[in-house]
């Protein structure tokens, strides 16, 4: 590092070079899937809970599985960014910017480990260049600030790990940030054992009693708040509906076999990445995690060795308990975007602290750069990359166009207006109620569009997920239709499959008519037979 003339220091010139580097790459990859699709299901139900003015009212009084996994810090978030505009380009930036910072996290964490600027630029990549990381960044959900908090929680954990004696303001720094990443994201709480298990060991092998003292208080504060937001919040998300979705993450059969099956989930899912293929990758990082223990063995005297394998020990066992008692799973999942990114900076920070590590990075760069050069020479490859970032992202449901039908000035709409008297029945599955919520409510492109949808011409009703079963399915509708001549069935979030079974269920009421299907969004029109209200 330079300083100036009063003695502060500035940022090398080649170091500024490097995190641009990375920044910009960051950013490259993260673009073309950056087009402004609409918002699909799993992002719909989120942008309608926080967008709410009455989401703090909901989240401190009457608390739900939605609120327990939403938290008070990514909701204050979400509600900055739809301060300047509620399309769905600018919400996704609540992940677009995350993803793009967890690089530069990265790079910094393994700096301040100890490694040089080829080590902490590899580290950055590696997490600027996963796949899981890249998609995601494109999808209004908390899973890369998860990620992003985690890193820099780490990084604040390593300002009050390195010194012998750290100051107050990194004490401060350091509970400052565990306590925004609590208010962020639950599974912060993954971090607290293992940050204080580690300190206190230094501390009680220091005999440093008035940093023991400090930080024993600092985590009982950090305990007040989670036992608050658990009794607030978090305890209403242990649902049903929640074990069966995470439920492949929880173990059965041999406990050792399912770790090590997840384990090497975790691993592949971390370090497959857009530029190197996952296999190539995967044995570049397996072969520097040997030399990289193989170098340990002349390090363990080093405190910081010590305390990042104590870390590490304790995070791990911590989160085999939580899986073991069905709380959390494990596991290569969208939820666990936070363990690959611990996965990746634990791989560059123990090369980062062990000796030699130098010349261990400029070799890895190399070898990185001769197996990229190999790919980018393959015809299709550049071809392939681009259209795998297209694609990247969230799922597309265009419901928007569904609206555009139903408005005043669509097909539908208009027909509907016309034999306004017949009165027909808008059969809207609840998962497209939650996106007429958000159109009507908060899109500023369609507050018009859904006009028709409310207008006195028809009657809205809704239906859960009946299509799974044909007999449940038809009950439902016959009841839901027992007043109604037609109706017009809408849906979004189906598969083709199930689309199917919905129309056949559909029509074994009526004949079905006038289908029309958009990217994971549709309707129909349904004429019944024979219609008379006595004979329901």
């Amino acid at each position: 590092m330079l300083r100036d003339a009063s003695g502060r220091r500035n940022l090398r010139p080649g170091l500024l070079v490097t995190l641009a580097f990375l920044f910009v790459v960051a950013v490259a990859v993260r673009l073309p899937a950056a087009d402004g699709r609409p918002l699909w299901f799993d992002e719909l139900w989120r942008a309608d809970l926080m967008l709410d003015p009455g989401y703090w009212h909901a989240y401190f009084s009457a608390p739900s599985v939605e609120t327990a996994i939403t938290s008070p810090l990514y909701a204050a978030f979400i509600k900055l960014i739809a301060a300047f505009s509620m399309d769905p380009l600018t919400l996704r930036l609540s992940s677009f910017l995350p993803g793009t910072f967890s690089s530069l996290a990265a790079f910094a964490l393994v700096r301040r480990a100890g490694g040089n600027s080829a080590l902490a630029l590899l580290a950055g990549l590696v997490i600027a260049l996963n796949t899981r990381f890249v998609d995601y960044s494109n999808e209004m959900k908390p899973y890369m600030l998860e990620v992003a908090i985690h890193l820099l929680a780490l990084y604040a954990w390593l300002l009050v790990i390195k010194p012998r004696s750290p100051s107050v303001s990194k004490w401060i720094i350091f509970f400052a940030v565990l306590g925004a990443a609590i208010l962020s994201t639950p599974t912060a709480v993954f971090l607290l054992p293992a940050a204080g298990f580690s300190l206190l060991v230094k501390f009680r092998a220091e005999r440093d009693f008035r940093n023991l003292k400090v930080c024993v208080a600092g985590f009982a504060g950090l305990g007040l708040i989670v036992t608050a937001l658990y009794l607030i919040a978090w305890r209403y998300g242990a649902s049903g509906d929640m074990q069966l979705i995470w439920g492949a993450g929880f173990p059965s059969g041999s406990y050792p076999l399912f770790l090590s099956a997840q384990l090497g989930d975790m691993w592949r899912a971390s370090f497959s990445t857009f530029v190197l293929p996952r296999l190539s990758t995967v044995a570049l990082l397996a072969v520097a995690i040997c030399f990289a223990y193989i170098l340990l063995a002349k390090t363990w005297r080093n405190p910081t060795t010590r305390e990042v394998l104590v870390f590490y020990a304790v995070f791990a066992t911590t989160l085999c308990l939580i899986n073991a008692l069905r709380v959390w799973p494990l596991g290569d999942g969208r939820q666990n975007l936070f363990l690959f990114g611990h996965i990746i900076v634990f791989v560059f920070l123990i090369v980062a602290i062990a000796p030699l590590s130098r010349p261990l990075a400029s070799i890895l760069v190399i070898l990185l750069i001769v197996i990229a050069i190999r790919h980018a020479v393959s015809p299709d490859y550049g071809r392939t990359l681009a259209d795998r970032l297209r694609n990247g992202g969230a799922p597309t449901e265009r419901s928007d166009l569904v609206f555009q039908d139903f408005s005043n000035g669509g097909a539908i709409g208009r027909r509907i207006a016309v034999e306004c008297t017949a009165h027909p029945a808008l059969v809207i599955e609840e998962q497209f109620m939650t996106a007429l919520k958000y159109y009507s409510d908060y899109d500023p492109h369609h507050h018009d569009v859904v006009s028709m949808l409310r207008d006195k011409c028809a009657t809205i009703v809704s239906y859960g997920e009946p299509y799974r079963s044909q007999i449940q399915a038809e009950r439902q509708f016959r009841a839901l239709l027992a007043d109604a001549p037609d109706a017009w069935f809408i849906y979004t979030h189906l598969s083709p499959p199930e689309v199917t079974a919905f129309v056949r269920a559909a029509g074994r009421l009526g004949r079905v008519e006038q289908i029309k299907s958009y990217q994971g969004a549709g309707y129909f029109h349904l004429v019944r037979h024979s219609y008379s209200p006595q004979t329901f």
